[in-house]
């Protein structure tokens, strides 16, 4: 019998000694106003403190200790919608059998001690008394019953609800950390087909050009494309990446495309979804520079702003276009994975625009919330 007894005080949703603690208190509380009742309308003379004060504590402290039944009948005898009229009658009957078992033991539990210490000494008369009055305090302990139980349930509903969510939660997660590891292995094959094409065509006009590029795009692998790369990174690191990039780029352009770097020191540890700057810089050689014979200036800028943004920038002076910015966003592979990534990382917490027009370049802007490594 212990071994069961203790399982289900170990289940209780409200530790065992508080619900002692709470029986004894409300004892105690409804016991003095019984008590001072009494001494309100003038019965002082044969007020016994013993029978009207004990009575009332003996009932709620008792309940305190008999919290755990109530539970394993709850967890016994659950009751939901459309349950069987058995359970109902299970349910029914232990909560009778446990309010007269509190009655008749509350009973004990008041008179013994009484008789024992020459209080009040126990008659036939007494017995009978108390027979009698055993009705009116069953209807009061069985609805002290069905509180404790719907407490219970209460409490159980909350709890289970709880872990739906948090399992709700965790699902949702696991599903975005897909949906992220998809994104990011799109990004990669897209940017390595660039960077080989690049390569191939270099190797028709300065053979040396290509292999320096080779070696560029080694590192560009081994620091960000390899298969234990983070979803998060130091957005200084992130920065390395796209120089990385555009350093490949250089050296297919010469000089004709010159590069400018700024990066807020405030702002270096923070994360940033890795390989969010690659794309951006691809569209500004490939959309805004590629496409005229000039030399052209790109600039990629991170910062912190006064609002507790990160806020990342990459702004070309190349041709633009006057197609509308939200346009734009959905065209390609690049962009619209940035989007979806800045989506599933900061649900409606991020901001990505992206504005041009005809002969005045890109201007494409991203932030998102301040994320610090622990």
């Amino acid at each position: 019998m212990s071994k069961p007894q203790v399982s289900v005080i170990r289940q209780l949703p409200v530790p065992y000694f508080y619900c002692i603690l709470i029986g004894t208190g409300l004892g105690l509380l409804l016991g003095t106003r019984f008590y001072w009742t009494f001494l309100l309308y003038g019965e002082a003379q044969d007020f016994a403190w013993d029978k009207y004060f004990m009575a009332p504590f003996i009932n709620h402290f008792l309940w305190g200790f008999l919290t755990p039944l109530v539970f394993y009948f709850y967890k016994k005898y659950t009751l939901v919608k459309g349950a069987s009229t058995r359970l109902w009658i299970k349910a029914l009957a232990a909560g009778v059998g446990l309010s007269l078992f509190h009655e008749i033991i509350s009973y004990i539990i008041w008179m013994l001690p009484s008789h024992l210490l020459g209080w009040e000494k126990m008659t036939v008369n007494m017995i009978w008394d108390i027979l009698y009055r055993i009705p009116a305090g069953f209807i009061s302990q069985i609805v002290t019953y069905w509180i404790i139980y719907l407490v219970f349930a209460g409490l159980d509903y909350a709890k289970r609800y709880q872990a739906k969510a948090l399992e709700l939660a965790r699902m949702e997660t696991q599903l975005s950390q897909a949906q992220l590891h998809a994104l990011r292995l799109q990004v990669q094959p897209h940017f390595l087909f660039n960077a080989l094409n690049t390569i191939s065509s270099l190797m028709e006009i300065n053979t040396k050009d290509a292999q320096r590029m080779m070696s560029k795009l080694g590192a560009l692998l081994r620091s960000g494309l390899s298969p234990e790369q983070r979803n998060l990174l130091p957005l200084w690191e992130e920065m390395q990446l796209a120089r990385n990039y555009l350093d490949i780029e250089q050296i297919r352009f010469h000089d004709r495309l010159r590069v400018a770097y700024y990066l807020d020191d405030a702002a270096r540890q923070c994360l940033v979804p890795s390989l969010i700057l690659q794309p951006l810089v691809e569209n500004a050689i490939k959309h805004g520079f590629a496409r005229h014979s000039g030399a052209a200036t790109i600039e990629v800028r991170a910062t912190l702003t006064e609002e507790g943004k990160v806020q990342m920038e990459v702004i070309d002076d190349g041709v633009g276009t006057d197609i509308p910015g939200e346009q734009l966003l959905d065209q390609g592979i690049g962009l619209s994975n940035v989007r979806e990534r800045l989506a599933l990382l900061y649900p409606g917490a991020h901001r990505m625009s992206i504005c041009s027009s005809s002969g005045k370049g890109f201007r494409i802007l991203i932030e998102i919330p301040v994320v610090r490594a622990a």
